[in-house]
């Protein structure tokens, strides 16, 4: 009688178990294809510049690298040393600051165009009140972008940002895109999958092109593409990866994973180290935001360590969506 009330508990267990992962596949799959949210309709409604500079473009997934200036391995190694030492002193003292300077310095010497590049844009900051100063370091950018390097011309947009408008903006953005700009398929990619009806799948190839040169900010774009689209589930994967690859705005929605325990009882998920991770992968990322947020440098994005990454659960996820819902 025993060995058949364990055999009957046994069987009781697998069917749980089948039937729970059964009930988990059909929410996800739920969960994953909704109706299409209205937000898609309004920003198609609103339309964009970039549009009709994009209509009829044949978009290919070029590299930057291929339209990167040369370096001979005297200067990559220069400035690798620069770049290494910039990494490892987030805040610097003062004497640590003059030895980054004559590290910079050196690279500028080896020829590395990097360096000189990293200099301009670091003038630019500094001088920043000094509109003389200012006139003389734009031309020098003019001249540096006339040169066709991507990163130096998407830096060019930034700082041209509350100028150059319209359609003269999205046909320079085009000439970077053309030469591999991961940050420029970035931000027109977004604009054409949010608000382009026509032209919705380009952006998102555009997208997936920018992350696949490491630009983190694009899995922000897809995932709330996604989400407007009924991919819920995608999405979340999407904010997850960014959240690992360097995405501040996608942390900010994997912070709502935090905010599950309480509401939570049974579950048995570590939903509170959610949390901590997140803080802990935030203050990583802010220590390298201003350095790279001056020059666009892939380069200055230092990887998250793999024991700081956030992993969420097929589980977690449906529970978020259930308490969205």
């Amino acid at each position: 009688m025993k060995l058949k009330a364990i055999f009957f508990v046994l069987i009781f267990i697998t069917q749980s178990v089948f039937a729970y992962g059964q009930s988990l596949s059909s929410l996800l799959k739920k969960y994953n294809n909704l109706e299409i949210s209205e937000a898609i309709e309004h920003y198609q409604s609103l339309g964009s510049p970039a549009e009709s500079v994009f209509d009829g473009y044949t978009f290919e997934c070029k590299k930057q690298q291929d339209y990167n200036p040369k370096e001979s391995p005297k200067s990559r190694k220069s400035f690798e040393t620069f770049l290494a030492y910039v990494n490892s002193h987030p805040a610097p003292t003062v004497e640590q600051k003059k030895y980054r300077l004559s590290l910079l310095e050196e690279a500028i010497k080896a020829g590395s165009w990097r360096a000189a590049y990293f200099d301009l844009m670091w003038q630019i900051w500094d001088n920043r009140g000094d509109r003389e100063a200012l006139e003389t370091l734009s031309e020098q950018l003019v001249t540096m972008t006339s040169e066709g390097t991507p990163v130096v011309i998407y830096a060019y947009l930034m700082w041209t940002m509350s100028w150059l408008q319209g359609e003269e903006r999205y046909k320079l953005f085009k000439v970077a895109i053309d030469r591999g700009s991961p940050q420029a398929m970035g931000v027109v990619g977004a604009e054409l999958a949010m608000k382009s009806k026509k032209l919705g799948s380009m952006g998102k190839e555009m997208l997936a092109c920018a992350i696949s040169q490491g630009e983190p900010n694009a899995y922000a774009s897809l995932g709330n593409i996604a989400m407007w689209e009924g991919h819920l589930v995608d999405a979340y994967r999407l904010f997850e990866k960014g959240t690992n690859s360097g995405c501040s705005a996608c942390a900010d929605h994997m912070k709502n994973f935090a905010g599950l325990e309480p509401n939570i009882q049974s579950r048995g998920s570590s939903y509170i180290s959610n949390d901590y991770t997140l803080r802990s992968i935030n203050e990583f990322y802010n220590k390298q935001q201003f350095v790279y947020q001056l020059t666009y440098m892939h380069e200055l994005l230092e990887k998250l360590p793999e024991h700081m990454e956030i992993h969420v659960t097929d589980r977690q996820i449906v529970d978020l969506i259930q308490l969205d819902r």
